[in-house]
């Protein structure tokens, strides 16, 4: 399946929440490394909440109090989970940025990746791979001063280099419609218990029903309908017997 692609990236606003100073945690797992954490810079919290390209102007910065014309352009770095990601800076002079500069960088959704915790360290007992347990928000952290961040490449096309009309995607759907409390075994666990959590839907079965069939539409946004290319299709159950046989 391919779907068409816009021959600029759209640069999305990000929500400026406050200039903050985090904090450790004083009951911290010690496998939690804090060392990114400078307690002498200051901090903006940026908030993302799907995937995408976003961009902060010189003009959101000062705004929300930062000191734009003190500042060095090229010692702003964003950290994202106590990791620093590239950042790519519009602005053509690099010792100044203008309220119309902006730094761009690629952000995303949380997925829930770092809760495998939650199910006693076995990511095969949770309930989602893409959806996060409490919250899709992803938390980034803006600083300045001190050693150059880290910056996108600048790469020039080659030559005869064709520009893409079209590319493959993937679609992801999961709507949290239902809720499953895990294998009865082990309820009671003040962790979250195998499988449990929130589900597309439950379909109830037994031998003297019959085959059962569930069907629901998919809207495929910007897809070509004249290609010849092959749509896959993938789906995840969890599946239990009242015997708690996993299927």
């Amino acid at each position: 399946m391919t779907r068409y692609i816009h021959s600029q990236i759209a640069l999305l606003g990000v929500l400026l929440i406050a200039i903050a100073w985090p904090v450790k945690s004083a009951d911290a797992q010690s496998t939690f490394d804090a060392s990114w954490y400078d307690p002498s810079a200051t901090y903006l919290k940026l908030e993302v909440g799907s995937d995408g390209v976003y961009a902060v102007t010189g003009s959101d910065l000062a705004n929300s109090g930062v000191p734009l014309l003190s500042v060095d352009p090229a010692s702003f770095r964003i950290i994202e989970s106590g990791r620093e990601i590239p950042l790519f800076y519009s602005g053509a002079n690099p010792a100044s940025m203008t309220a119309s500069d902006y730094l761009a960088f690629v952000g995303r959704r949380n997925t829930g990746a770092a809760e495998d915790y939650l199910y006693d360290g076995d990511p095969s007992r949770r309930s989602s791979t893409y959806n996060s347990l409490f919250s899709d928000t992803t938390t980034y952290w803006l600083t300045w001063r001190g050693n150059p961040g880290s910056r996108m490449e600048r790469v020039p096309p080659s030559a005869g280099t064709v520009a893409l009309g079209t590319t493959r995607d993937t679609l992801h759907l999961e709507p949290d419609n239902t809720y499953y409390p895990g294998d009865s075994a082990s309820r009671g666990n003040p962790l979250y218990t195998d499988r449990e959590g929130y589900y597309w839907a439950r379909v109830a079965h037994n031998t003297n029903q019959g085959d059962r069939e569930r069907t629901d539409d998919v809207q495929l946004s910007s897809a070509r309908s004249s290609t010849a290319d092959t749509a896959f299709v993938r789906v995840r159950l969890n599946s239990e017997t009242t015997s708690r046989h996993h299927v």
